[in-house]
């Protein structure tokens, strides 16, 4: 059993390792998208601090969701985790940033 209540928007620190190339990785800030209770797993897009200016990249500004720095959500990264890859949560961004996160995804997926 899930000791987190993971709704869409929930910011939890994850343990992305281990990752390859260009995927993000380590222990950091996520943002979920998505938790499938029956299969223990969360659909989450892993965060940074570094705007690179890619429209794929969404802005969470400082206190949001418990954030202690500017941060955009790569959503160029989408992936599915674990229950056991999350450590801990820390927040909740707002409704208007998760709009904007759903928006730049179906975009980037084309629906």
């Amino acid at each position: 059993m899930n000791k987190f209540r993971l709704l869409p928007g929930t910011v939890v620190i994850a343990d992305l390792d281990p990752a390859k190339g260009h995927e993000q990785k380590g222990k950091r800030p996520c943002v979920i998208i998505r938790y499938f209770r029956m299969f223990e797993i969360a659909v989450i897009l892993p965060l940074t601090t570094r705007d690179k200016g890619y429209f794929t990249q969404v802005r969470i500004p400082k206190g949001e969701g418990g954030l202690k720095e500017d941060s955009f959500a790569l959503c160029h990264q989408i992936r599915a985790l674990s229950l056991e890859r999350i450590k801990k949560v820390i927040g909740s961004i707002s409704s208007l940033t998760l709009s904007k996160i759903k928006v730049t995804l179906a975009q980037i997926l084309g629906i």
